[in-house]
């Protein structure tokens, strides 16, 4: 059973008594404990009943984290398909692309074998569960910055609460802690709001104004089916596949730009996809226009027409300056990046491992400018490289990593925001430097001057670096009016962060 954490303390609207609501949902979870005891059953059957009663009401299903932790808790570890399936992802290690140039690869302490030798011991049950809420101190009107968490440095719990997810670099890890606009996956409010990682049933912020609030962990889960009156009922419905617990979180991908909370009405955007445009100068810093991409998941066919119209629409109105928002993006349609690109900056060949550009163009569903039987047009690039920079947070990976490299070969610099709070360089790309995933001779990506290093170990940072303001987190447009600024105009850059490695 796969569960994330909600808010321990949700937003209430401002007319609402957000105590007295806190106080009936108190009362309420020890009535569902209390009910649970009564009758004797086992926390995954308290959780069953709990889904239930929320799914027949039609209301968010919200448990007490320690309820949801102890129904975990209960769910048998099996030792022989737990090292089935190590032994399994063993078959594949061969065949990973960076192999020669670790140092060490896993067959030291912390590695798959260490793994299979951890679960052919482990006789503890599985957790997995997440992270309770606290209520964003940026709502306040005068927040005071949070000092420590459960009695540690605020900075070095985070650091440390957010050292196990996916990404790379150390400083698009810690943005995934935060709330972003851009984020399309299931936690867009962060870590803080929803992971697997136990934290235990509360959590202690202080203020440094002194100010101390304990924030209760609550779970909650995306299954539409949930039946199981203890542990190991949980493990065999579990175990028989996904298609036994269909989620139910809609699918982000099929949201309308225009209805994102914290962005401006759009001034052209591409069907079916999280890919738009801003040219107006309300929306947009003046002379400057903006391209929001936080996916590459769009057809080549749909992202050249679209990228041609808004180019037109922009130089129309006679921007000057392009921003590309790349917050977020953790990839896509490799064939969509060449498109962007080769519309970008038409007639720049296009070199890429064993991609054949002529080939895989065509009149179909991959257009790409100026390549096969698609004609070059326009044959004059809108903006100048100089005049271009692309926004980041760190947290992209794959195809859009592909893209950025494409991009910085033109000259075109970048800005990061965010990261750890230390003035020195973050990196642009904080994720996987490799391709989209579809050739094997094209899962590693190297740069144009080094053909032995993959750029999955090249350190790039980022031409500057910017870090959030409580505005960013709220209003989209306040990161395009900051990078414009500081790229563009008078605006400044973090401490040294105009000094890293390979800007």
């Amino acid at each position: 059973m796969e569960m994330t954490q909600v808010g321990g303390a949700r937003e209430m609207p401002e007319c609402v008594d957000s105590e007295r609501i806190d106080y009936i949902r108190t009362l309420g979870f020890m009535a569902t404990l209390l009910a649970g005891a009564a009758q004797g059953l086992e926390p995954c059957a308290e959780v069953t009943d709990s889904f239930q009663k929320s799914k027949k009401s039609n209301s968010i299903f919200l448990i007490s984290g320690d309820l949801a932790h102890r129904c975990l808790q209960s769910i048998p570890f099996k030792v022989s398909p737990a090292v089935a399936v190590v032994d399994e992802y063993r078959k594949y290690l061969p065949s990973q692309s960076t192999i020669d140039d670790l140092k060490r690869w896993p067959e030291t302490p912390g590695g798959v074998n260490s793994a299979r030798e951890i679960v052919q011991l482990k006789s503890g049950p599985l957790t997995d569960i997440g992270k309770g809420d606290a209520q964003p101190l940026a709502k306040r009107k005068s927040p005071s910055a949070v000092k420590s968490i459960n009695g540690t440095d605020a900075t070095q719990y985070l650091e440390k609460f957010s050292s196990n997810q996916g990404q790379q670099d150390p400083d698009a890890r810690y943005n995934t802690v935060f709330n972003s606009l851009s984020r399309t996956t299931k936690v867009p409010k962060g870590l803080w709001m929803g992971t697997t990682w136990w934290p235990g049933p509360s959590s202690l912020l202080e203020s440094k104004n002194g100010t101390k609030k304990n924030f209760e962990t609550l779970a909650t889960a995306y299954y539409e089916v949930m039946e199981a009156q203890n542990g190991t009922a949980m493990y065999d419905r579990a175990s028989k596949g996904q298609s036994e617990f269909s989620s139910q979180q809609s699918d982000m991908s099929n949201n309308r730009a225009a209805d994102k909370p914290g962005y401006p009405k759009t001034t052209i955007r591409a069907d079916h996809a999280l890919v738009y445009g801003y040219t107006s100068n309300k929306d947009a810093p003046r002379d400057t226009a903006v391209l929001a991409l936080p996916t590459f998941s769009i057809l080549s066919s749909n992202m050249a027409p679209f990228v041609r119209g808004f180019l037109r629409n922009a130089t129309q109105q006679g921007k000057k300056k392009l921003l590309i928002d790349l917050s977020e993006n953790t990839g896509g349609n490799i064939v969509a990046a060449f498109s962007l690109f080769a519309e970008l900056f038409p007639g720049k060949e296009i070199l890429f491992a064993s991609f054949n550009l002529t080939e895989t163009s065509d009149n179909g569903d991959n257009l790409i400018n100026g390549y096969g039987p698609v004609p070059l047009n326009p044959r004059k690039a809108a903006f100048a490289p100089e005049n271009i920079t692309l926004i980041t947070d760190g947290f992209f990976a794959s195809t859009c990593t592909t893209f950025v490299t494409l991009m910085k070969e033109q000259g075109v610099r970048s800005i990061a925001f965010g990261g750890r709070p230390r003035t020195e360089p973050m990196q642009a790309m904080g994720g996987v430097k490799g391709a989209q995933s579809v050739y094997l001779p094209d899962i590693s990506a190297y740069g144009p001057d080094d053909d032995t290093t993959p750029l999955q170990f090249v350190y790039k940072a980022a031409d500057c670096r910017r870090f959030f303001t409580v505005e960013n987190y709220f209003h989209q447009e306040s990161v395009w009016q900051a990078a414009a600024e500081a790229m563009f105009g008078d605006g400044e850059c973090v401490g040294e962060s105009t000094k890293g490695k390979g800007n």
